[in-house]
């Protein structure tokens, strides 16, 4: 690995971990209630991918420390005072040899909705990241097409039904997926997705008390019109899932302009056009020597789209997802005429984007300021497939009546 993609996947890892630090310190002036909470996993990595490794059953174990706010007067009541707090878990990813193991870290959120006095069902959604002990290696182990790199995204979303035994302790099951991937930073690529059933039990330390929220009683995200434009770079390995390995990073610039406005108390809508520079691209044309292939300019290195979007907002943090129609894409639409056969899903790449991510308010949106800056951590896709992964910043501007 190049000494520019060693400090490019740490800087991944320490956005990370300052993610997870920053929100589960963020409002802990108002944390009453305690939680410790530890469960098992069993799944299987789903084979997606012709010549992935073979594995066996993948097994795990998490650690977690949550806490609760009983606290009527924020935008946390708004979501129904979640459980948050820390994930931490091993995975042994059923081929010791290639697979290895993966150790994760990730900031947690859950939402119990009481059934009756016994029984709570419970959603829940882990975002964070994981380190590998065994990835890809050209010279030792290529036989690990599923992760090319030794840190990488996680997410876990969950579905549960809880039985309490007492106030204090409950036990549940149910159902987990886990998914992995570097965002296209390094080949291959095809990324680790875990369905996965789950048991566990979880303590209460202290008894919950309502409280009131030092923040002012905050109702509404901004509910006009609001515009605003945005600025990101991008980074990736010019390259199919799996191939070509050991590539340079190629850089990718975006700019968005767009106007979106608050459509329920906790989501605002997106709409807006958004263009690309892409110099992977680029050099593609200027690499391969070919009569069909486009003038390696400036114009055949960018993309057009128009998109809409649906940003959740808590608190500072807010979680963004995006998709696009990508009217004018001259170099993806090249490159993948160039590797495929030009297949439905193909075809369907050249056409249709996604975007997802999170965000960070340097004001809260829930005091619905006129104007707010805001910085980002997103993976472009085609479809679904990680395309790039991107650095961002923008601002949101309107007036109040």
């Amino acid at each position: 690995m190049s000494t520019r993609k060693e400090i490019i996947i740490k800087t991944l890892l320490t956005v990370t971990v300052s993610f997870v630090l920053s929100a589960f310190s963020f409002g802990q002036n108002l944390e009453r209630t305690h939680y410790f909470q530890q469960s098992f996993n069993g799944g299987s990595l789903i084979d997606i991918y012709p010549g992935s490794p073979e594995s066996n059953v993948v097994n795990a174990i998490n650690l977690s420390w949550l806490s609760e706010t009983n606290d009527s007067t924020s935008y946390r009541s708004k979501f129904g005072n979640p459980l948050r707090g820390f994930t931490f878990g091993f995975f042994d990813l059923g081929n010791k040899e290639v697979l290895g193991h993966a150790f994760t870290g990730q900031y947690t959120m859950l939402f119990p909705q009481k059934i009756n006095r016994l029984l709570t069902w419970e959603p829940g959604l882990s975002m964070g990241g994981a380190v590998f002990t065994n990835p890809y290696d050209y010279l030792e182990n290529e036989e690990n097409i599923v992760m090319g790199s030794r840190v990488a995204f996680w997410l876990s979303a969950y579905m549960r039904l809880h039985y309490s035994f007492s106030d204090e302790l409950n036990a549940f099951a149910g159902a987990a997926f886990h998914h992995s991937s570097n965002g296209h930073t390094a080949l291959p690529n095809v990324g680790a997705n875990i369905p996965s059933w789950q048991l566990g039990v979880r303590y209460r330390f202290s008894k919950k008390t309502a409280v009131e929220g030092s923040d002012r009683k905050l109702d509404n995200l901004f509910d006009k019109w609001q515009y605003g434009f945005r600025l990101g770079h991008g980074f990736y390995e010019l390259g199919e899932t799996i191939s070509p390995t050991n590539g340079p990073l190629y850089a990718v610039y975006t700019t968005q302009l767009y106007a979106q406005r608050k459509v329920s108390d906790i989501g605002r809508l997106r709409i807006g056009l958004e263009g690309h520079y892409n110099r992977g691209h680029r050099a593609l044309y200027e690499i391969v020597d070919d009569t069909d292939t486009p003038e390696a300019n400036f114009e055949n290195s960018t993309l057009g789209m128009a998109f809409a979007g649906y940003e959740v907002a808590y608190g500072h943090w807010a979680v963004y997802l995006q998709a696009g129609y990508n009217f004018h894409n001259p170099g993806l639409a090249y490159w993948l005429d160039f590797l495929t056969e030009n297949e439905f899903m193909d075809r369907l790449k050249k056409r249709v984007s996604g975007r997802y991510g999170v965000h960070y308010y340097f004001k809260n949106p829930y005091g619905a300021p006129n104007w707010n800056l805001y910085a980002g951590l997103e993976v472009k896709s085609m479809v679904v497939q990680a395309d790039f992964l991107e650095l961002c910043v923008g601002v949101n501007f309107g007036k109040k009546d």
